[in-house]
């Protein structure tokens, strides 16, 4: 006898005598054998504080089984306060007959439920050469489902009560219910049994709160968690017979009432106020109730008839509408009939089955006003389902809430649709490629898409699409500015990706132009010049579903500005842009406005409500170039400045405060609020003809338009006066020439002249406006007598008056003898 036999026949021999032995022997075998069992039929360890054997019966106290998986893993625990297990050995079916019973048990099934999935599965259990053949009686225990799709969610408990054998088939029953005392009132009874070659499973449904049942079946579908159930109950009967060779029969009926469903993600609510759904050969089906998506109510219907044909081919004739609500009532109460347009979703055809697998089945019916077909076929080679639809731009649209409709009709009126797509089976569910057509008399314009649609939950994820050479005025102008604020034109490249959270958007553009009636933006490209169009997708715009959110990411880069009420243009922009719904912010900005060199931040609002009402806030915090450059500037803001008549030349820069311009538009006009501070250098102020200029001058210049105030403070200059080459120099300094209120033309000054010893002359005062003799006004310079003088001598007049800064009205200087 070989070494393999040897050692087999050693093997059955120490089962028997473990199986036949008492006391001590008895209990370590048996208890090595039921460990093992547990370990590899169940996946599952198991544990116990005491194992005794008494009346023909293992007893075991607070037996626990564990899974090596956690629960978060898909695991599993049991727990009761005993257990019983009486055992058998059968010798000549080589089996091991197990009846248990456990009292008060406690079982907490993990993510998914996949360890007892995989226990269910197994159609028999053998162990160390014996079948096992298990009773399982539990006169009530409690079931908890966990699903960890959400945090801090506490299960909701089922109680449950087993009588079952499991053999090669199963017999008996198992019932389950919510609340301890509702057993018999309300809950679900599966019942197995068995008549002749045929296995049957009878389900009976009692009253059955479908909110209740969802939450605590949620560990087990967590694909579902997208759906939330608010009320409905379920009752009914269903009977599957299942020959050992043949096709499964299945016969029932079910009872929905007030059913209220609502998918969290896309705000859809589905109510069912009755439904009888009747399951047997040649039975007919009916449901109906009101789908609500964002404050419409829709009413559907569904109807259809199956139809079994032999070896396994079944088929089911359907019919299915979709209307909206308040257009079928409005038509009947105006017309008193009903018309085809008053239907959004329409399908009718037949779904042919084999053996479980779909064969090639055709509906044919309307989506919105578009015509067409879709065609399911469950075999390899071929897709699962194939679409297609035709139909009106038009009437797609109504379909769309009111404020996006208004603003794509115009762009859509008259557009042809085509849209053709497929889907395969796929890991995660089903994922679906295909193109939109749009074409126009004078354009046809292509758009490829896909997305997946998740097992179980139906929830869209993964969405994509691209397109080429598309329209902006027509595409993307309408999303970003559905009130029509603005009009963007140009011809773009997307590239979009899409769920039921968010859509993004990846784009450049070509000759782009941004404009309302109050300003205009142009721009060449967004993308660098010599960088590959496919990797250039500089700008980006975001939607957010939940939130309603849109954020408009592009760069900019040698644009142009315009700023029609003012007549101002900006040059050689270069900026990163962000618009967040009505509001756009420009960050980085550099620019050039008139030769004056920019650089800081831009912010216009056209959130207000109104036609041409809008904001826009400059903030410079760096700025350079000519004064006259400035002076040509503040003239497109207010051209009675005193400062924009100076004859003054010469360098400027912003100091560490910087600028603030801010422009609040309206329809008539607009308010401006303004404050620049810097400095002055080499400036120049000359008179040709008195022989007199004022050179290196330099100051520090404080406008704020609010208050109507230009300060020029820290004067420093060189006057020379006489004629070439016989020039005299002296040093002017000025502690202030301040503007009070430059629209009175009120001035308080303090300036001197002096040459390097001692101070020549000073004049120090401030200006009032008042009216000469004839009612004319006149700017009238009031002199401090005790600061100002010439050489070491105060005047004792001294008049001076002028009809404007640039006309002499009054002239008198004395001196006391």
């Amino acid at each position: 006898m070989s070494r393999k036999r040897t050692w087999l026949v050693i093997f059955v021999i120490s089962i028997l005598v473990g199986f036949a032995a008492q006391g001590p022997i008895a209990s370590t075998f048996f208890e090595w054998y039921l460990k093992g069992y547990c370990r590899t039929c169940l996946g599952s360890r198991l544990t116990y504080e005491t194992l005794r054997y008494e009346n023909h019966q293992w007893v075991f106290e607070h037996p626990v089984l564990t899974t090596k998986k956690r629960l978060e893993e898909g695991g599993y625990r049991f727990q009761a306060d005993r257990a019983t297990v009486d055992a058998s050995i059968s010798w000549v079916g080589h089996s091991l007959n197990l009846i248990v019973h456990a009292d008060n048990p406690h079982l907490d099934i993990g993510k998914g439920a996949e360890d007892i999935k995989h226990i269910l599965e197994q159609p028999k259990q053998t162990f160390h050469l014996f079948d096992v053949h298990s009773k399982f009686y539990v006169p009530k225990g409690t079931l908890f489902i966990h699903d960890f799709t959400q945090d801090h969610l506490v299960p909701v408990p089922l109680f449950f009560h087993i009588d079952l054998t499991c053999k090669e088939t199963r017999e008996g029953c198992v019932a389950l219910w919510f609340g301890e005392e509702k057993k018999g009132e309300e809950g679900i009874t599966v019942t197995f049994s068995t008549e002749g070659d045929s296995s049957q499973v009878h389900l009976n449904v009692e009253h059955v709160d479908c909110c209740s049942l969802q939450q605590a079946l949620k560990g087990v579908g967590p694909g579902y968690e997208a759906w939330d159930i608010a009320k409905g109950t379920l009752e009914g009967k269903l009977t599957v017979s299942i020959p050992k060779n043949g096709v499964s029969e299945t016969a029932g009926e079910f009872l929905i009432k007030d059913l209220a469903v609502k998918h969290k993600t896309v705000e859809c609510e589905v109510g069912i106020p009755e439904a009888v759904l009747h399951l047997k050969p040649d039975a007919h089906f009916s449901l109906n109730g009101v789908v609500v998506h964002q404050g419409k109510q829709r009413k559907w219907t569904m109807e259809g008839q199956g139809i079994f044909v032999q070896e396994g081919l079944s088929n089911w004739s359907m019919d299915m509408n979709i209307a909206d609500l308040y257009q079928v009532e409005e038509r009947v109460r105006e017309k008193g009939e009903l018309s085809s347009n008053d239907t959004r979703f329409h399908f009718s055809g037949s779904l042919k089955t084999l053996d479980g697998v779909f064969q090639k089945s055709v509906f044919r019916g309307a989506v919105a006003g578009l015509k067409g077909e879709v065609e399911f076929n469950g075999r390899s080679e071929s897709p699962f389902i194939a679409f297609h639809f035709h139909g009106k731009a038009d009437d797609l649209l109504k379909t769309l809430p009111d404020c996006a409709c208004k603003s794509l009709e115009k762009q859509f009126l008259g557009h042809e649709l085509n849209i053709t797509a497929h889907a395969d089976k796929i890991n995660q569910g089903l994922g679906f490629k295909g193109k939109v057509q749009i074409e126009s008399p004078h354009a046809r314009e292509e758009v490829l898409f896909g997305f997946t649609l998740e097992k179980g939950s139906c929830m869209l994820k993964d969405g994509w699409f691209t397109a080429e050479k598309l329209p902006l005025s027509k595409y993307l102008s309408p999303v970003l500015f559905i009130n029509n604020q603005m009009q963007l034109e140009g011809l773009g490249e997307f590239v979009g990706y899409f769920d039921t959270q968010k859509v993004v958007v990846n784009y450049d553009a070509k000759d782009l132009v941004l404009k309302n009636s109050d300003f205009a933006i142009e721009i060449k490209s967004l993308s660098e010049e010599g960088t590959s169009s496919i990797n250039a997708l500089a700008a980006s715009y975001t939607f957010d579903f939940d939130q309603k959110v849109s954020v408009n990411i592009l760069p900019i880069r040698n644009a142009t500005y315009f700023e029609k009420n003012t007549g101002l243009l900006f040059t050689e922009i270069n900026a990163a842009l962000k618009m967040r719904d009505a509001v756009a912010d420009f960050e980085n900005l550099t620019a050039f406005c008139n030769g004056l060199y920019f650089s800081g931040t831009a912010n216009i609002d056209w959130s207000m409500p109104g036609e041409g009402v809008f904001e826009v806030d400059l903030r410079a915090h760096e700025m350079h170039g000519k004064i006259s450059q400035l002076q040509h500037l503040l003239s497109h803001i207010n051209k009675t400045l005193i400062f924009l008549q100076i004859p003054i030349e010469g360098n400027m820069l912003l100091n560490k405060e910087g600028g603030h311009l801010h422009f609040a538009f309206r329809k008539d006009g607009y308010d401006l609020d303004s404050h620049i501070q810097g400095a002055m250098a080499d400036g120049i102020i000359s008179e040709p003809h008195a022989n007199l200029s004022l050179q290196e001058l330099s100051m520090n210049f404080d406008y704020q338009h609010q208050g109507n105030r230009l300060d020029f403070t820290d004067i420093q200059g060189t006057l020379l006066v006489g004629k070439p080459h016989h020039v005299e120099e002296y040093v002017v300094t000025g502690d202030k020439v301040r503007f009070i209120d430059y629209t009175r033309n009120e001035v308080e000054f303090d300036v001197w002249v002096g040459d390097k010893k001692r101070d020549i002359l000073r004049v120090a005062g401030k200006t009032r406006l008042e009216n000469n003799e004839a009612g004319q006004p006149f700017i009238n310079f009031l002199f401090n007598p005790a600061l100002s003088h010439f050489g070491n001598v105060h005047p004792s007049v001294f008049q001076l008056a002028f009809k404007d800064w640039s006309q002499l009205e009054l002239f008198r200087l004395r001196f006391e003898s």
